[in-house]
């Protein structure tokens, strides 16, 4: 195959020192979709600086730096790290799935997920930050923070119904975890019922949700003429 061939060229030229035509190989490989690491590391030496595929090799070569620090020592900052670049490259799929295969084998953390979901919000991406909560919530059994972060986000997008079974979820979980409460209170909200939001909010309130995560609802005199207090 061509590809094949112009693989070879990259390695004979880099050991006969011609980096010109090891870079013009390198461009043909990356051009048919090859990204080994002797063609991304060719560019990235010996390719122009303003060559666009010099970036996105730059970019992978970061990607494969974060992924092997991850593989060799897992942790929260690593796979921020990891995640943070992810996106910024606009790879929300592979993020998604490599989180999902890491939680299966044990390298990541409930953190990790929480992370992701965050950037995805961070984005403006509230369809898939949803899918992923949701995802989390039933990847990570007993979490009644991830079946809150579902309930609130499928609430905010209006769906009431699987905002209900999350929210029924994280209150079965632990009954005493503030970001259920948060949910409830923002699922009432969803649904009109402004006394029962109330209700729920001060409840987190009082197990140590923080007021921004309420909306600042819970602090205004509306909230506190319809608790009664």
């Amino acid at each position: 195959m061509a590809e094949e061939r112009d693989l070879a060229a990259v390695y004979i030229a880099l050991g006969s020192g011609g980096t010109n035509d090891a870079v013009l190989a390198a461009i043909r490989c990356f051009d048919a979709g090859r990204q080994e690491p002797v063609v991304l590391a060719t560019l990235v030496k010996y390719g122009a600086p303003d060559d666009p595929r010099v970036r996105t090799a730059s970019s992978a070569i970061e990607l494969v730096d974060l992924a092997m620090a991850v593989v060799e020592k897992p942790s929260d900052d690593r796979w921020e790290a990891l995640l943070d670049a992810l996106l910024a490259a606009d790879q929300i799929d592979d993020a998604w799935h490599g989180v999902r295969l890491a939680w299966r084998d044990g390298v990541a953390t409930e953190a990790t997920w929480q992370h992701l979901v965050g950037l995805l919000l961070e984005r403006g991406d509230v369809e898939a930050a949803t899918a992923v909560a949701w995802s989390a919530a039933e990847s990570v059994a007993g979490s009644a923070t991830l079946w809150a972060a579902a309930g609130m986000l499928a609430a905010d997008r209006g769906l009431l119904g699987r905002a209900d079974e999350a929210v029924e979820n994280a209150h079965r979980i632990d009954a005493r975890n503030p970001a259920a409460w948060t949910a409830r209170a923002r699922l009432a909200w969803a649904r009109g019922d402004d006394a029962s939001g109330a209700r729920a909010a001060y409840t987190a309130i009082e197990l140590g949700a923080p007021r921004s995560a309420l909306d600042v609802m819970c602090a205004s005199s509306r909230v506190l003429y319809l608790l009664g207090r």
